[in-house]
């Protein structure tokens, strides 16, 4: 005959296990985010400010975002460009042949600082 468990007995083990499993689901969710995303190398970096779709503006200058744009936030997932609040955010850019802009990246502020280190400087001219 088989052993039966105490009544509380299986009460007790979906809380467990459902603890473990978030405890576990927690730290993937820290270990994934903590991974830097590397960008392409022909992306540059630059300043995006929001404005009336398909335009933006890149470091001040009015761009195109091309039929297939795509904007990631900095969770690295795709955003849609009505979902962006009004602003300027720092970001990394790739241009298709044509000129228009079809990768965005939003950037952290540390990503953000390490893009403005990166970037040559261009001499001023007196």
């Amino acid at each position: 005959m088989p052993r039966r468990l105490p009544s509380r007995l299986h009460l007790l083990l979906p809380s467990q296990l459902f603890a473990i499993f978030f405890a576990c689901a927690l730290m993937l969710s820290q270990l994934a985010h903590a991974q830097e995303r590397e960008f392409h190398a022909k992306a540059k970096a630059g300043t995006m400010t929001t404005a009336i779709y398909p335009n933006v503006l890149i470091n001040g200058k009015p761009r195109y975002l091309a039929a297939n744009a795509q904007i990631r936030n900095t969770d690295n997932t795709i955003v849609t460009p009505n979902s962006l609040i009004d602003g300027s955010y720092p970001v990394r850019y790739m241009e298709n042949d044509h000129g228009e802009i079809y990768r965005i990246w939003l950037l952290t502020a540390d990503e953000a600082e390490s893009a403005a280190t990166a970037m040559p400087q261009r001499p001023t001219v007196k």
